[in-house]
């Protein structure tokens, strides 16, 4: 029997991934987040890793079929990146710890959201409008490095 489906468990272990800095390709942050995806597996579930020629883990997930006796079993392959761009565009925010700010989603979202029209560029109207949106509806959006790519999908 599978888990019950629990978005605020789902949204926290996202969160959780995005503290995680995976910045590509570094072989020792890359690692430590495979570690930190392995340990989320759900033990029925089989799963591995292997290394890609620069050290560099690739984590896999495996959900068996449960076809007929003698009909196909489908089944479901988790296979995605986890790795994350640089975060030298949070330095130039002016921060002293940028970038443990890119993979702090709380941090992250404080900062936004002390943002006003005035301090941000020609052309951010639309930035605002999500910002006024995540004030209004506080978790309407995630903040920080792979939260919107991979990191989030993996949770």
């Amino acid at each position: 029997m599978s888990p019950a489906f629990d978005p605020s468990a789902i949204r926290a272990l996202a969160e959780r991934f995005v503290r995680v800095p995976s910045v590509s390709p570094d072989v020792f942050v890359e690692t430590e987040f495979a570690r930190a995806l392995l340990a989320e597996i759900p033990a029925p579930l089989e799963h591995g890793e292997w290394r890609v020629p620069d050290g560099r883990p690739v984590v896999w997930v495996r959900a068996r079929g449960r076809g007929a006796p003698r009909g196909p079993r489908r089944a479901v392959l988790l296979l995605a990146h986890y790795d994350t761009v640089g975060v030298g565009e949070f330095a130039a925010l002016g921060l002293p710890a940028a970038e443990r700010v890119a993979f702090d989603p709380a941090a992250l979202r404080n900062l936004y959201l002390s943002y006003t029209s005035g301090s941000l560029p020609p052309g951010s109207h639309e930035l605002l409008e999500d910002l006024a949106e995540e004030k209004r509806r506080p978790g309407s959006w995630m903040f920080g490095r792979g939260a919107a790519d991979m990191k989030s999908a993996l949770a």
